[in-house]
């Protein structure tokens, strides 16, 4: 083959070679094992999302975004199949969480072996062409697991500082405002009073639920788009922020049209005012966080047209034909 055709072939990438099926079942039949073992904690974790709108909500989120980031430069993507020496090493590791949470009977073991799981799965599905977006999800699963497993210490200091930034911004257009814990039947309640009328902050309304939603979208975006570490935890950080003041705004809205349109619509409103601060706090944060990266810059001119410009005069550069420009 002549220099002029080798350099006109066009470069097939190596991790496009589809895996055979000799190559492929060992690793169905590992994960396969694996999800029998590690299948009381996804059950768990499963109900818990289930029976919370909150994370129910913010998972779907996660995928729905998930699926766009695969789809937006992929129309035909399809799973890489990669079981290599890292997808073995997140395995193995998932494994020694599971034999070590058996022999110390902690079951909280099992959360950091069921992200070591997702990881090893991200990896063989993903492979390498994808595997920011892998790796974005399985950051994104380790915090939606971790939420998932905390939220009970989260609700009561989430009511409150909700009901006291609501009263403390309602305060400043006026309005009388007290917050004050009461009891019904037992149940402890937080009740927020505006010009003597009572509304309680129940826990659908401590923000949990927007706030997990972005920091579960922050997280996937920041580590798609190679950011640096710093911007990655600020932007993170800026998103869980940005949930929590989307969910005083809500609660502020709400006090403010609830007299205006009296208790036969109060539920409407509740929940129109509640899907419009949600998603729109998830979509602000999305356009923020993708446009906060910067675009590539182009390529030198001399070597987008095969050309090295510290070669004596200016020759052409020769690659062989099994060689890449580069890898995403």
């Amino acid at each position: 083959m002549t220099e002029e055709a080798m350099e006109a072939a066009p470069l097939k990438p190596v991790d496009e070679e589809r895996p055979t099926w000799a190559e492929v079942w060992p690793a169905l039949a590992a994960y396969g094992f694996s999800a029998l073992a590690y299948g009381p904690a996804a059950w768990w974790l499963m109900q818990r999302t289930t029976a919370h709108n909150q994370l129910l909500h913010a998972f779907f989120v996660l995928v729905l975004a998930g699926f766009l980031l695969i789809t937006e430069k992929r129309s035909r993507w399809r799973p890489a199949l990669m079981f290599d020496r890292l997808a073995q090493l997140s395995l193995t590791i998932a494994l020694g969480f599971l034999a070590l949470g058996m022999i110390l009977s902690n079951g909280l073991l099992l959360f950091p072996g069921l992200v070591a799981l997702a990881g090893s799965l991200m990896r063989f599905i993903f492979g390498n062409k994808s595997r920011q977006i892998g790796r974005g999800l399985l950051a994104a699963f380790a915090v939606f697991a971790t939420l998932a497993l905390l939220m009970p210490l989260f609700d009561w200091p989430l009511r409150a500082l909700a009901g006291q930034s609501s009263g403390w911004l309602l305060g400043l257009i006026g309005k009388d405002t007290t917050l004050q814990l009461a009891q019904q039947g037992g149940t402890p309640m937080l009740i927020l009073s505006v010009d003597g009328f009572p509304f309680h902050v129940a826990p659908e309304c401590n923000g949990f639920g927007v706030i997990t939603a972005s920091l579960l979208l922050s997280t996937l975006l920041v580590i798609s788009l190679r950011l640096r570490w710093l911007d990655r935890f600020l932007l993170v950080a800026l998103s869980g922020v940005a949930g929590f003041v989307f969910n005083f705004l809500r609660i502020f809205i709400i006090v403010l049209l609830a007299p205006a349109v009296g208790m036969d619509n109060y539920h409407v409103m509740h929940e129109t005012v509640g899907v419009i601060t949600y998603y729109g706090c998830l979509v602000l944060l999305w356009w923020f966080i993708r446009g906060y990266q910067k675009p590539p810059q182009p390529p030198k001119p001399e070597l987008q047209a095969g050309y090295d410009a510290n070669s004596p005069g200016g020759k052409p550069r020769h690659r062989s034909g099994n060689s890449v420009d580069g890898i995403v």
